[in-house]
């Protein structure tokens, strides 16, 4: 009404002729009263009646199946919302919220599929054949139309022909099966004695052997006599100590936990046990754990069973049955600078070793003016 009103403020405010503007007031107050009588919906239903039956004559040689066209196309408003079937039917209308699939208002909508509704997902698939057909199929589970229409799923191997199943839109083959994933879709994957397991279980083989649904250990499968313990980086297989687990950072020796740091050696008599160890190694049996000449322990056989104290080392004798001493390679005419290297006696005069040098005969280890020794006539 708003708008008339405005029609008839301009035709007040344009400069023209008396005569002419009574002649477009009384069309505008003409068109008013019309309209709230409803002449412009009637207009627009004869105009879609009008539209139905040009359409309706068109499509329907006559009969009751042209008047239900017309019925229908009424109450649609318009031939554009009406729902076509197979040839030969009378279509319907959709109203909202309806789609077309073959003559039938349905939610998701679909195609004609031989004649009938075949509603999405599903596809209509041509079956070829002497009298070729259509089918409507879900192509992500019908072994005959795997994927894509006529994909089957059927192999041929050592002349033997072997049917699997469509899974997920994918051929699954035995020995796998199909099996519900966790975000609840599916997957061809290697059965557990037959049967799935369900998404978060894997499968492994239990104490006897026998593949089951278990919950791992950190996605893994641990081995008989193994358990799953926790490890810096989460669970661990690890092998069972007297039938439990050790704390993190600590071994298994001999079924005992051994304290963190400590490692597992063999003793004298080759049975493993906790130890400290020997610079982060474990020395063999009948050895032992002393500091070398600069001080870093080493795995020694001892002298014969100790330690020498430095600067005290261990000399072994080549002669048979003369046992190991500790001495000082510095002063030892036997072991001057080293093991094993004697320095030459005479009767009359016995060599020096100064410094780890055999003196001359005659000579003696004096003090130098360094400050330290060397042979000499002191």
């Amino acid at each position: 009404m708003e708008s008339r009103f405005d029609e008839v403020t301009k035709v007040l405010a344009e400069g023209i002729p008396r005569r002419e503007a009574l002649w477009r007031l009384g069309g505008l107050f003409a068109g008013a009263v019309l309209a709230a009588l409803g002449w412009g919906n009637k207009t627009r239903a004869d105009n879609a009646a009008s539209e139905c039956a040009h359409f309706c004559n068109e499509h329907f040689p006559g009969g009751d199946e042209r008047t239900a066209c017309k019925r229908a196309c009424r109450k649609c408003g318009g031939p554009s919302r009406l729902c076509f079937g197979p040839p030969g039917t009378v279509p319907v209308c959709c109203t909202d919220g309806l789609k077309c699939c073959c003559g039938t208002c349905i939610q998701v909508g679909g195609v004609c599929c031989n004649g009938k509704c075949c509603p999405e997902p599903d596809t209509c698939c041509q079956i070829p054949g002497a009298v070729p057909i259509a089918i409507c199929t879900d192509l992500s589970s019908d072994p005959t139309n795997c994927g894509q229409c006529g994909r089957e799923c059927i192999i041929t191997t050592g002349g033997a022909t072997i049917n699997g199943v469509c899974c997920h839109r994918e051929c699954c083959f035995p020995p796998n099966i199909c099996c519900p994933t966790a975000t609840g879709g599916l997957v061809c994957t290697a059965a557990c004695n037959g049967q799935c397991c369900p998404p978060g279980l894997i499968c492994c083989p239990n104490a006897a052997g026998v593949l089951v649904c278990t919950d791992g250990c950190n996605g893994h499968c641990c081995k008989p006599g193994e358990l799953c313990c926790p490890g810096p980086n989460g669970p661990v297989c690890t092998a069972a100590c007297n039938g439990q687990c050790c704390p993190p950072g600590q071994i298994c020796c001999n079924d005992h936990c051994c304290p963190a740091g400590q490692l597992c050696c063999p003793n004298a008599q080759n049975v493993l046990v906790c130890t400290a160890g020997c610079n982060g190694q474990c020395c063999h049996p009948g050895q032992i754990c002393c500091p070398d000449a600069a001080g870093v322990l080493v795995c020694t056989d001892g002298c014969p069973v100790d330690c020498c104290p430095p600067p005290l080392t261990c000399c072994r004798s080549t002669v048979a049955g003369v046992p190991p001493v500790c001495t000082d390679t510095r002063f030892d005419p036997n072991n001057c600078g080293g093991c094993g290297k004697p320095c030459s006696q005479i009767p009359t005069a016995p060599v020096v070793c100064c410094n780890g040098t055999c003196c001359a005969p005659g000579q003696k280890c004096c003090q130098n003016s360094l400050g330290g020794l060397s042979c000499g006539m002191c």
